[in-house]
């Protein structure tokens, strides 16, 4: 099992871990002193500048895996050390030790663009601050599709974009980030980034150029200006927009219908065009903020030649394969830091019970109210027990939660949709769940293919596919491959993930 570094453990008799601030099944992030570099101010417990220490661990049982992370790890740092913007952090040193290898990067204070959506819970931002922290997205990947190759980001998202406490954006995670390989490549060989904000062609359906990562910025406008994740590959409409923010000024709406077009041709060309737009939306002068450069150690050339020892640089990790050193330009994921880890996962005592008491999934034989889940006659219109109106279709949600039931983030299970995965994504296998727990699954008690939501005549089942560790219903473990009926207000937990599972009408 995947321990975290312990605090006060020392890293190349250099950097001492403070604590974990991040997390996942592959490696962690670190808060460090960097007992070898001075602070303007000392901090709590030495007098070492404040560094992030990100880690990778190769000691998986998945040596393929293992290997294609390590991969993007390694493009991580190459990129990073070789990019000098304000926007973007600074990787200042790279090293091995034990099974693990590490980048030290800026510390950036301040938090992700995903908290704040977090601690607005569902309300809209203002539309000026969304600008503005757009813009300044924009303007940084007009930095990155110039350079020579041109870099295309490839996972633009909330969690991905860190906001300091001047307003100053940073774009973090470069895991899988490409560079562009031209027209004659159609196609990208696997589909990547996060299914909410990824573009139509960055599901196997074409070649990701500028362009993506226009739409993916846009769909994260979305989610900014509505407090709602965009549906997967799909363009807004003015009525939805309107329905969920009727605030949202009608030059933003024209642009982002625009900038998230099916169609790349017709979205923004260049991300300074985009940038233009933004500004014309946002209807003032815009100046983007900045913070004072934080002191760092004098940055290597280049660290591509670091990342392993000469003698190991061909040797793949286990199976034969591509050198780690080779780049690769269409392969998958690095597994990115997540939410912290003492917030993220509960400790439950697991249950003792076989099954449910509760029988096997059968269909309704009428309409299921979602408040009570009593069932009533197909035609009705109220619900007999409890007086509910019963006019429109049931749709549900999954709830994920945090420790002592915090609220993390939901997700609603499209009324189309029979069949609805929960798991952890595996690139290397091309797995890519409905429903993603990598990041809420520090640990890895989650299996890659755990469970699944079924949906049938408006009922709605849930089943465990043989699962390591098990899903259970209000703490009553289910039986392998069975499915078993959902009613509102059920917490399910799978592995050591809690859900609340949500029925509306």
């Amino acid at each position: 099992m995947y321990e975290f570094l312990q605090p006060g453990t020392v890293l190349k008799r250099r950097y001492k871990v403070i604590k974990v601030i991040g997390g996942g099944g592959m490696g962690a992030v670190y808060l460090t002193d960097d007992t070898q570099t001075s602070a303007p101010v000392a901090s709590a417990g030495g007098g070492g500048l404040r560094v992030a220490i990100k880690e990778m661990r190769t000691d998986t049982d998945d040596p393929e895996d293992a290997r294609q992370n390590l991969v993007f790890f390694q493009r991580e740092g190459d990129l990073l050390s070789t990019l000098d913007n304000p926007n973007l952090p600074h990787v200042t040193d790279y090293f091995v030790e034990g099974e693990r290898h590490y980048l030290v990067m800026d510390l950036i204070p301040g938090e992700s663009l995903e908290k704040k959506l977090e601690r607005l819970d569902g309300k809209p931002m203002p539309e000026a601050e969304a600008l503005g922290y757009a813009i300044q997205v924009s303007d940084v990947l007009q930095y990155l599709h110039t350079q020579k190759p041109p870099i295309i980001f490839r996972d633009i998202k909330p969690a991905n974009i860190m906001v300091m406490p001047s307003g100053q954006v940073k774009l973090i995670d470069f895991g899988i980030a490409r560079t562009y390989k031209g027209a004659t490549q159609r196609h990208d060989t696997v589909a990547m980034g996060t299914a909410a904000y990824a573009p139509y062609e960055q599901f196997g359906k074409g070649q990701t150029d500028a362009r993506s990562d226009i739409y993916s910025l846009a769909a994260t406008l979305v989610h900014l200006l509505t407090g709602k994740p965009p549906i997967p590959a799909t363009t807004p409409t003015q009525a939805s927009l309107k329905a969920l923010n009727s605030r949202i000024s009608l030059p933003t709406i024209r642009l982002l219908i625009r900038a998230m077009d099916r169609n790349m041709d017709k979205r923004p060309s260049t991300a300074k065009e985009f940038s233009d737009e933004l500004r014309k939306a946002l209807g003032k002068p815009f100046v983007a903020p900045t913070s004072p450069p934080p002191p760092t150690p004098e940055r290597p050339a280049a660290l591509q030649s670091v990342f392993l020892p000469p003698q190991a640089a061909s040797t793949p990790i286990s199976k034969p394969g591509p050198p780690i050193s080779q780049p690769v330009g269409q392969s998958v994921f690095i597994n990115p830091p997540a939410a912290p880890a003492q917030s993220v996962f509960i400790n439950p005592t697991p249950a003792t019970q076989a099954a449910p008491e509760r029988p096997p999934f059968a269909p309704p034989a009428g309409r299921l109210c979602p408040r009570c889940g009593h069932t009533n006659k197909p035609d009705a219109r109220f619900c007999g027990s409890c007086g509910l109106t019963l006019a429109g279709d049931v749709s549900a949600r999954l709830i994920v939660l945090g420790s002592e039931g915090a609220v993390m983030f939901e997700q609603t299970l499209p009324t189309t949709l029979q069949r609805y995965t929960i798991g952890r994504r595996s690139p290397s296998r091309n797995i890519y769940p409905d429903l993603d727990l990598t990041y809420m699954d520090p640990r890895a008690y989650v299996s890659r293919q755990h469970a699944e939501i079924r949906r049938e005549e408006g009922a709605y089942s849930v089943v465990d596919l043989d699962s390591e560790n098990g899903t259970y219903i209000n703490e009553t473990r289910l039986r392998p491959n069975v499915a078993y009926t959902l009613h509102n207000g059920d917490i399910l937990r799978v592995g050591r993930v809690q859900l609340r599972f949500s029925l509306a009408v």
